[in-house]
């Protein structure tokens, strides 16, 4: 038996393995073994009735376990299978094939557990998530740039023009966010490394230098890319918010601002217009997303890992009121009126983040004072609690709110008022970016692994359109006059024309 039980603890830590991520090696090695010491009880053989009763129930949780990890191996078939070389899918074939053999009544020897399947494939999917992060495939610029009115206007290398079939080319920094400039040519973008550097080349181009950077879209491909000025050498930066009354932009970055303290984050305030420079920054313990109050002269930021907000002062970045509590995981995306007072917070944990013990799909919230309610709660809506989000926007009028629930695959059009659930359209696992289109009456959806770009169309609750922008897509942005979309993944910044 010893041998089974070992063959099915490196399947757990294997189907674990995004454990490691959040909590660290020794946590990711203890629960492992837990799961694996359970399978064991679960397939001893107890003599006293109450070892028959609790042996029942260990088999029930092993089950229970199965299928939570079969259901992950779905997530990761539908978002990373293009990571997987062929020479690993010829290993998880013969363990598939070991795995039926070894199933069958009269086998006595060492049997493969269906486990070391299901975590060799999800290993093996995460393991090359973190490998492609530090490239750009060639066939994956080739299938961008033969598309129709897709064109990449900033890429990630000045030679992306030459790429080769079957080829990857290392990069560094990609982009994250985009802000497009009011004269429709210059974009500031934010940026960040993988974040796994054990599968970092040697080398890398250092065209994207910096946390924040500025550039201007190039309008043909026969010419040679515009060039990129960038600040802030180290650290991973994410939300651009115009700050039209201090004629500036508010970048979020998430580390890098005081390499002595940590994960140190906070705001740095840069030039609205070219050239860009910094002019200010306000030093943080988390940094990330935030919304921008003017009527109380305050910013409203939350860190990346939540539970707290800290307030700011807009004029002169003096710190205000810390650590309120915000119980949520910080948002990628905030939808704010400042007008009302009111926004909404794209972020959805599922069970590791509750607000008042309910996960929701969205966070409501009123800015100032801060209070927040759940939108789609887990007291109505169930399925919330196997929600991941990072993505929404909302209509026009700011009643309906369009969530990209990314482990269901869907797009859930919330009442913002309500918290009702209005409709959900089945749109792929691995939804992440959202913006609506109040023009065309279209949401725009970015798978983020997978690189598609969605247009849904709401009165139909269909998908009409769609594009392949790259991979690592995390922005979606509008244009200033409405004609295209700006998208941000590993290739830059890839500009789609949406010719009406």
């Amino acid at each position: 038996m010893a041998p089974t039980l070992t063959l099915f603890f490196l399947g757990s830590t294997g189907a674990l393995l995004f454990v490691e991520s959040v909590s660290g090696p020794v946590p990711w090695l203890l629960l492992s073994a837990v799961v694996t010491a359970g399978y064991a009880f679960a397939r001893s053989a107890p003599i006293s009735r109450l070892g028959r009763a609790s042996r029942s129930l260990a088999r029930g949780l092993v089950a229970l376990l199965h299928v939570v990890w079969a259901g992950e191996a779905v997530l990761c078939a539908s978002m990373l299978s293009w990571t997987i070389p062929w020479w690993a899918w010829a290993a998880i074939a013969a363990i598939a094939a070991g795995a039926i053999a070894t199933t069958m009544r009269r086998w006595t020897r060492v049997a493969v557990p269906p486990a070391l399947l299901v975590g060799s494939f999800c290993a093996v999917c995460l393991v090359g998530w973190a490998r492609e992060e530090w490239y750009v495939r060639c066939d994956d610029v080739l299938a961008v740039t033969t598309q129709r009115s897709v064109e990449v206007v900033v890429p990630v290398r000045d030679d992306l023009d030459r790429c080769v079939p079957g080829k990857a080319l290392p990069i560094g920094r990609y982009p994250r966010k985009v802000w497009p400039a009011p004269d429709g040519l210059r974009v500031v973008f934010t940026t960040q490394e993988a974040f796994h550097d054990t599968f970092q080349p040697s080398t890398l181009p250092s065209r994207m230098s910096g946390l924040v950077c500025e550039s201007e879209q190039r309008r043909d491909p026969a010419q040679a890319p515009p060039p990129v000025a960038c600040l802030i050498s180290h650290g991973k930066a994410h939300a651009i918010v115009e700050d039209p009354d201090h004629d500036r932009l508010l970048v979020g970055v998430l580390s890098g601002l005081d390499p002595g303290r940590g994960r140190a984050g906070g705001i740095v305030a840069v030039t609205r217009t070219a050239p860009l420079r910094e002019v200010d920054r306000v030093v943080l313990t988390q940094g990330g997303n935030f919304y921008i109050d003017p009527a109380s002269d305050r910013i409203g930021e939350f860190g990346d890992e939540g539970r707290v907000l800290d307030f700011v002062r807009t004029s002169d970045f003096a710190l205000l009121d810390h650590d309120i509590p915000a119980s949520f995981l910080g948002p990628d995306f905030i939808r704010y009126d400042p007008q009302q007072h009111e926004g909404v917070a794209c972020t959805a944990s599922g069970p590791l983040r509750t607000l008042d013990g309910r996960a929701s799909l969205a966070v409501a919230f009123h800015g100032v004072p801060f209070s927040a309610r759940p939108l789609a709660p887990s007291s109505r809506y169930p399925s919330t609690w196997l929600a991941l989000s990072w993505g929404c926007d909302w209509s026009a009028d700011h009643e309906q709110v369009f969530v990209a629930a990314s482990t269901l695959g869907q797009l859930v059009t919330l009442d913002r008022r309500s918290g009702d659930v209005s409709s959900r359209a089945f749109v792929g696992f691995g939804a992440r970016p959202v913006t609506y289109d109040p023009r065309r009456n279209v949401v725009y959806v970015g798978n983020f692994l997978r690189g598609d770009v969605l247009a849904f169309d709401v009165a139909t609750g269909s998908v009409t359109r769609r594009w392949f922008a790259g991979r690592f897509v995390r922005d979606i942005e509008l244009t200033r006059d409405g004609t295209g979309l700006l998208v941000t993944s590993n290739m830059g910044i890839v500009r789609v024309d949406l010719g009406d």
